[in-house]
């Protein structure tokens, strides 16, 4: 009876884990739209971003994958990994505020592979991304030279999860203004958002009542040990 009881204080007091936290699944038949910084051509460098709905206990992100394509000769080479951006900003609207700035995002490195034809997959990993419970916009934009690597862009998914991705060019040069919009605004046929996933731990930071639960398992355990 008392390792019954025992082993249902741990399960009630541990949190959950999962490996997935979030994924918009890719649908690999669709278009891709720009999504990359071109240090040759600055003003025509364009940032996507997707929304996402941390629930409670919030989560640690340890890796992400984006789906993509390549066209104008992006998928005539041979690169392992590709420099991107991370770009994390707290959502309150339909679109990120006019200060989020897109280029100053986090600099990773990450690895991309071209799967087959231009479908790309770009991973990266290593990260300890703590995100307590809300929602925010989330992306990766790949660093590269037109000159040299073409263009990249975001697959997309199977329909849009709540807002549809903002997109923004900050130079302009697309001919669509420097702010942030919907993709559909810039791209009329983009209709859903971009495919991607989102792994690592959720329950990363327990509510207080969950600490509750926790000291209380420990104390158990402790008594069921001097008991023994």
């Amino acid at each position: 009876m008392k390792r019954l009881l025992l082993l249902l204080c741990l399960a009630a007091c541990m949190p959950l884990w999962g490996d997935v936290l979030w994924n918009q699944p890719v649908n690999w038949s669709s278009s891709a739209y720009v999504n990359q910084e071109f240090p040759d051509f600055p003003t025509y460098s364009t940032y996507v971003v997707s929304d996402i709905v941390v629930p409670a206990g919030g989560w640690t992100v340890t890796s992400g994958t984006w789906y993509g394509g390549c066209w104008n000769g992006g998928c005539g080479y041979s690169l392992p990994t590709i420099p991107v951006l991370l770009n994390v900003f707290s959502l309150s609207g339909s679109l990120p505020g006019p200060g989020d700035d897109p280029t100053a995002g986090t600099p990773y490195t990450a690895s991309i592979s071209v799967v087959s034809g231009d479908w790309v997959t770009i991973q990266l990993t290593g990260l300890s991304l703590v995100l307590p419970a809300g929602s925010y916009w989330i992306g990766i934009t790949p660093v590269a030279s037109f000159g040299t690597y073409g263009q990249f862009g975001f697959r997309e998914t199977t329909g849009a999860q709540y807002y549809l991705d903002a997109i923004r060019n900050p130079g302009g040069d697309f001919g669509y203004g420097g702010d942030w919009m919907a993709v559909n605004s810039t791209f009329p046929g983009a209709t859903t958002d971009a495919a991607f996933m989102l792994e690592g731990t959720a329950g990363a930071i327990p509510e207080p009542s969950t600490w509750v639960l926790g000291v209380t398992g420990m104390a158990i355990l402790a008594w069921f040990r001097r008991k023994r």
